[in-house]
């Protein structure tokens, strides 16, 4: 009977970690966490990238309560001047900061 009920016990342990790893895991509950999922509606794809937006593709953003339809903006930069300006920004705001001093 002891052992039985150590059985149950591990069964039970057992059992609650992986209740636990399915709440964790589950799409709603990282939603929650304030990510959220973002498709473009033009090739129905789930969006991982920035090559897979263009400027004015419509996009479906969803979030914990519901979705967000936006439309992908941007000044057309190329991906390399988009990282010349990523680099810069630490000098531009050195500037501003002197400025402002």
């Amino acid at each position: 009977q002891s052992g039985v009920q150590g059985h149950l016990r591990l069964a039970a342990a057992s059992l609650d970690g992986l209740t636990q790893r399915m709440r964790a895991l589950d799409p709603a509950a990282t939603l929650a966490r304030g990510f959220s999922v973002v498709q473009n509606l033009s090739s129905g794809q789930v969006v991982t990238g920035v090559s897979q937006a263009a400027p004015g593709d419509p996009l479906s953003i969803t979030v914990a309560d519901g979705a967000i339809l936006a439309t992908v903006g941007g000044n057309g930069d190329k991906p390399r001047e988009r990282e010349a300006r990523k680099k810069s920004r630490p000098q531009e705001r050195k500037q501003l900061m002197e400025r402002l001093l």
